[in-house]
């Protein structure tokens, strides 16, 4: 599932932003990382708790990220429609 979030990145890139990519983005990013996580657990593999803390901190940026660009997308969104072309 990573490999196929990473080859769809630089699609999803050209795209214009909408609501959609949170159906897209998010959720399966948070989901991918949550299973390397405890695969990494589960291996024991020398330092996978600082690796699973890097992971958990590079995917929360990410929400955030995302969730900053939808707010100042819907921010716009509002604006412009509040100034119709009546006001200008």
């Amino acid at each position: 599932m990573p490999v196929v979030q990473i080859l769809f990145f630089a699609e999803c890139r050209k795209l214009p932003f909408t609501l959609n990519f949170w159906t897209f983005t998010p959720f399966p990013v948070g989901a991918s990382a949550s299973l390397i996580i405890r695969w990494l657990s589960v291996e024991g593999f020398p330092l996978w708790r600082a690796w699973s803390w890097s992971l958990a901190g590079i995917t929360t940026a990410f929400v955030i990220t995302l969730a900053t660009v939808t707010v100042a997308h819907w921010a716009r969104r509002q604006r412009l429609n509040t100034e119709g072309p009546e006001h200008g």
